[in-house]
C-alpha cells in the first residue's frame, strides 16, 4: 500500500514538471535567493519581504529597471509576473521588460498603469517607439489588487496577456540585450511577485 502511494506521489510531481513545461528562471521573492541588487537610492529604494519585492519610486524618478541576464534560445518562452500596485500616482508606468540592454537605452516592455490602461513599447538607441499606443483595458485590476502579465513567444510572434487575457498579437522582435525584469516610473509603490520564465509544454 505505501508503495503505491509513493508511486501516485511522484507520479503527481512529474506531472506538475510536465504542465508546467521547461523552467528556466523563477522568484516568489520568498528570500534574495536570487542576489538582487535591491537599490538604496534617493529616488527608488527596494527590499525583498513578507514574500514580496516592494519597490519605491519617487516623483522624480524618470524610471528603474529591476533586471537580469537570462538566455533564452528557443523559439518558444513564456514570461510573467505579478504586479500589484500599492500607492502613489495611478498614471505611471510599470510592467515587464526584455532584450534590455547593459546601459538600457534599448528594450521592449508591455507596461500598465493603475487607472486601467496598458501600452507595449519599444526602445531603439534611446529613442521610444509605440508598438501599442496607451490604451483602456476591462482586464486590468484596480484598487491594489494584483494583476498578471505575461507574454508568449511562438516563434515570431508575441502575444501578450493581462491575467490571462489576450490584449494583442504582434511581430516577435529581439533586442539586443540579454536582460529581463521589471520597470518602474515615477512615483510608484509596487509590489512583485512570481517573476517566471519558461519554456512551455507543447
Amino acid at each position: 500500500m505505501l508503495r503505491i502511494f509513493v508511486f501516485f506521489w511522484c507520479m503527481g510531481l512529474l506531472y506538475g514538471v510536465w504542465s508546467q513545461g521547461q523552467i528556466v528562471f523563477v522568484d516568489s521573492f520568498t528570500t534574495n535567493q536570487h542576489n538582487w541588487s535591491l537599490p538604496n537610492e534617493p529616488l527608488i529604494t527596494g527590499s525583498i519581504e513578507g514574500g514580496v519585492l516592494e519597490l519605491k519610486g519617487r516623483s522624480e524618478a524618470l524610471g528603474y529597471f529591476f533586471a537580469r541576464p537570462i538566455e533564452i534560445s528557443d523559439s518558444v518562452f513564456e514570461f510573467s509576473v505579478n504586479l500589484t500596485h500599492k500607492g502613489g500616482a495611478d498614471n505611471m508606468a510599470y510592467g515587464l521588460v526584455w532584450g534590455l540592454r547593459e546601459d538600457n537605452t534599448e528594450f521592449n516592455a508591455f507596461f500598465i498603469s493603475a487607472n486601467g490602461k496598458y501600452t507595449i513599447l519599444r526602445m531603439r538607441r534611446g529613442e521610444f517607439s509605440e508598438i501599442k499606443r496607451w490604451t483602456e483595458s476591462r482586464f486590468i485590476e484596480r484598487d491594489d489588487k494584483p494583476n498578471t502579465l505575461k507574454i508568449v513567444r511562438q516563434g515570431h510572434t508575441l502575444r501578450y496577456y493581462i491575467n490571462d487575457r489576450q490584449v494583442l498579437t504582434g511581430p516577435y522582435e529581439p533586442g539586443r540585450g540579454n536582460r529581463m525584469g521589471i520597470a518602474l516610473y515615477g512615483n510608484v509603490k509596487l509590489w512583485v511577485d512570481d517573476l517566471l520564465v519558461q519554456i512551455p509544454e507543447p
